[in-house]
């Protein structure tokens, strides 16, 4: 049910308020929904994808991260957190999330995959990918809860810990496709991790807690 909702809301067929409920807001005259559902996958698979290739960027940027793309790192972060301080619109709060991504992908030291994580968030290639991650940014703590974890990740990266570096992406990415889709499953395992937290959005359709 999660699911099927985040699909409708984000082809324009209904419209959901927190607190409130879901309406039916009709398809438009340009909606096609061969097309539309088909690329609805696109999401998860993206998640499964970064999942497998993005803690490895972590871990590479703990070990090779120069001081230079360290800082422009910390500026991404200060920027997301002073934006959510101030209200800021989703989707420059989307923006900074990417950014911070991106910039680790940039500075992990590995030219092949920089280019695909890169292919993989760029919002021009995946609109879809940015609507889902604006929807997932609604809630005051999940904001709050992205920042954080962007925080711990800058923290292991600064401090050369290249493992807290990786745990600290799988656990993000997670948490952040639990979060989107309900998946009970985790999408990354690691041996080394700690206890998980309370596994968010199975049952709440509006959680607090972030991406």
């Amino acid at each position: 049910m999660r699911e099927a909702l985040l699909a409708l809301e984000i082809v324009g067929a209904i419209e959901v308020q927190p607190g409130i409920g879901a309406k039916v807001i009709g398809t438009g005259p340009t909606w096609d929904p061969d097309q539309e559902l088909a690329a609805l996958g696109a999401p998860r698979d993206l998640m499964e994808t970064r999942a497998l290739v993005e803690p490895l960027v972590a871990e590479l940027c703990a070990r090779r991260i120069g001081s230079e793309s360290l800082v422009r790192l910390r500026s991404v972060v200060d920027q997301s957190i002073e934006a959510d301080r101030k209200g800021a619109p989703l989707s420059r709060l989307s923006e900074l999330g990417i950014s911070f991504h991106l910039e680790l992908a940039r500075a992990c030291g590995n030219a092949v995959l920089s280019e695909m994580v890169c292919h993989l968030i760029d919002i021009e290639e995946h609109p879809l990918w940015a609507l889902v991650n604006q929807i997932a940014l609604r809630g005051q703590g999940t904001r709050r809860t992205q920042n954080d974890e962007h925080l711990a990740i800058l923290a292991a990266i600064a401090a050369k810990n290249a493992d807290a570096a990786r745990t600290s992406m799988a656990n993000h990415l997670e948490r952040t496709n639990a979060l989107l889709f309900g998946d009970p499953h985790p999408t990354v395992r690691d041996s080394h991790r700690p206890p998980a937290r309370r596994r968010l959005g199975s049952t709440d359709p509006t959680p607090e807690q972030g991406a």
